[in-house]
């Protein structure tokens, strides 16, 4: 009896020590294990620190800085909402729906493949135009005023339609030159970056910010040798993240109206998929990833060390 109660006790303390080293651990995993999630000792960039998302925001698909906060939306199939972040510039804090700002949208407005989120002084413009199998014909840009997003209360959207004159084939596939996940504005226009599948190239997009049908206009094209997640106008400068077939995650830069200068730098990561990058000045790059089967979505900073 006596040994019973002693190799209880044992196992008892060695299920205690497990369960501390399983609580140590996942701490690390999700804040402050940074070298675990990336590995940018050869990369121009410094990393800073690594939020996991809330269980809310599973599927991250876009950032954009408005001054104050930093908003996303969740890809396509999840409920028309928009997000706003808060405290994502310290890792020992976790983002909960306590800490973000949760808008929804009126019915019947639907999330049929929302990919990019960007604004100006007065609106929020969310891109619902994702297009994996090349087959869509109802793209389109819904354009909020911020007033309303920041009221939690969305009862007016403005739509922009939009189609590609240079598609004639709308059958399903998978390599094609017409899916879409990056925009940014400037002016009185709208900016999209495709998403190459077939060539790996991105073209660019004019649109009106104005409510109204319209064909894009194809004004440049680039080369990323990459797939283009998202977009963000940095003074003169365009900066885009994305991966390649083989998983490979970038980040990378070029002129705006010129469309020219383009370089980019890989960032070394585990399992992970970037899908929102945006810049907040003095602090450096916010990215976003969605979740995967063994990494939960995340938020982190990236500053230039050029």
């Amino acid at each position: 009896m006596k040994n019973y109660k002693t190799q209880y006790l044992k196992l008892k303390q060695m299920l205690f020590c497990i369960l501390l080293f399983t609580q140590y651990f996942n701490s690390l995993e999700g804040q402050n294990n940074v070298r675990n999630f990336l590995n940018i000792s050869k990369s121009n960039y410094s990393f800073e620190n690594f939020i996991p998302m809330p269980k809310g925001i599973p599927e991250t698909s876009g950032l954009y800085f408005d001054g104050t906060t930093v908003w996303t939306i969740n890809d396509g199939g999840n409920p028309a909402e928009i997000f706003g972040l808060s405290n994502i510039y310290d890792s020992t804090i976790e983002l909960n729906d306590n800490n973000i700002i949760k808008t929804q949208f009126p019915l019947p407005l639907k999330n049929v493949d929302w990919e990019a989120i960007t604004g100006d002084d007065a609106f929020i413009y969310i891109g619902d135009f994702g297009n994996n199998p090349g087959n869509r014909k109802n793209l389109c840009i819904y354009k909020i005023t911020k007033k309303q997003i920041q009221n939690n209360r969305v009862e007016i959207v403005d739509t922009i339609q939009f189609y590609y004159p240079e598609q004639t084939n709308f059958e399903s596939r998978f390599f094609h030159n017409f899916d879409c996940e990056s925009m940014f504005v400037k002016g009185d226009s709208i900016y999209l970056l495709t998403k190459n599948w077939q060539n790996r190239k991105s073209e660019i997009y004019r649109l009106p910010k104005k409510k109204g049908a319209y064909a894009a206009k194809l004004i440049g094209s680039f080369n990323p040798d990459f797939l283009i997640t998202d977009a963000c106008l940095v003074n003169k400068n365009i900066y885009v993240t994305g991966y390649n077939l083989k998983g490979n995650q970038f980040i990378g830069s070029l002129n705006f109206g010129s469309w020219d200068g383009f370089k980019k730098q890989k960032i070394k990561m585990k399992p992970a998929q970037i899908e929102g990058i945006c810049f907040i000045p003095n602090r450096g790059f916010i990215l976003t990833t969605e979740q995967r089967k063994t990494r939960c979505a995340g938020i982190f900073t990236l500053k230039s060390v050029e």
